[in-house]
């Protein structure tokens, strides 16, 4: 039987492939947590996933996993989040958008990000500690992985 984990992380792995036509390299980074994988060896990504078919969906992500989120983001600039909402879309944010959502200096044991849409518009996305003032489209997936690993190539 393939595991939920398997399901929808392999969905959203399989739409960046799509997204990204340069070649992707996945590795991952993390042994005892799931969804930390290392794109290119370097831009480093947390999956969540709601099995929740319609929305609002919601994605809990505990203190052991947002340390490791922002202890990545300090070695390599950057670690964004692929919210795999169902079966209705999967979106990305990147760490500015994600400090606008999940304050780390307020102490908690669990943070939550959610996700709700109307039909045919893009996500609205609200945190724990906060709300993002600008929508989330489909192709934010697309455009984080160009805007991060085009600049990282760039550098090279």
């Amino acid at each position: 039987m393939i595991s939920y984990n398997s399901k929808y992380i392999g969905s959203a792995i399989i739409s960046m492939i799509d997204s990204f036509q340069d070649g992707l390299y996945i590795k991952r980074i993390i042994d005892d947590k799931s969804g930390f994988y290392l794109l290119n060896n370097t831009l480093p990504i947390l999956c969540k996933y709601s099995t929740k078919r319609t929305n609002p969906w919601s994605f809990s992500i505990r203190k052991d996993v947002l340390d490791i989120y922002f202890s990545l983001v300090k070695l390599y600039k950057e670690c964004l989040i692929i919210l795999i909402c169902g079966i209705d879309g999967i979106i990305s944010l990147d760490y500015s958008e994600v400090c606008n959502i999940i304050n780390i200096n307020i102490p908690s044991e669990q943070k939550r990000i959610s996700a709700t849409r109307k039909l045919g518009e893009m996500y609205y996305i609200s945190g724990s500690d906060g709300n993002l003032k600008n929508k989330v489209a489909q192709k934010s997936v697309a455009d984080n992985l160009q805007r991060h690993l085009f600049l990282e190539d760039a550098k090279t």
